[in-house]
């Protein structure tokens, strides 16, 4: 009895050491650094993403086409010259603001993507199920349940 206990604990502490590890490979935002060089092949590799959809699936329409105006807007100021030290300080601080709010941009975007998933139990069975939801998604379900609880504060006869 004492032994499957033990195991039983064993199992699930390398378990969460799993979910430990694994968690922190998936939340990583990519990095992003105009400055650096490189900066064609990042652009183009963001835009092709946002395009497609898959790996930043949650940004909204707005966010979408600030991020493409802020590349847009690096691109040009890049393109006047051959390296990053020939840009003037104001140009380089104006660059690394935008480069800032592009990375702040897509790494709430990865972060809302990420999927959380939860063992819930459907009425009327005993079975389990596991449910997985984005971050964004759960964000949703929850505000809508809070405007229906200020709803029903509001007004307790509408369920009537």
């Amino acid at each position: 009895m004492r032994k499957m206990k033990t195991s039983r604990i064993a199992a699930m502490a390398m378990g969460v050491v799993a979910i430990l590890a694994c968690g922190g490979a998936f939340a990583q935002p990519e990095r992003f650094d105009a400055l650096g060089g490189g900066f064609d092949e990042q652009a183009q590799r963001i835009r092709s993403e946002l395009a497609t959809g898959q790996r930043y699936s949650e940004i909204s329409p707005e966010q979408r086409s600030e991020v493409l105006g802020l590349l847009d807007s690096i691109e040009s100021q890049l393109g006047s010259v051959d390296t990053v030290d020939r840009l003037t300080p104001r140009a380089k601080a104006e660059v690394f603001s935008q480069q800032e709010r592009v990375r702040a941009l897509l790494g709430q975007a990865a972060a809302d993507s990420r999927l959380v998933c939860q063992r819930e139990r459907p009425s009327g069975t005993r079975r389990s199920i596991t449910v997985c939801r984005t971050v964004a998604e759960l964000r949703g379900q929850r505000n809508e349940a809070e405007t229906w609880m200020r709803g029903l504060q509001r007004n307790p006869e509408a369920t009537k």
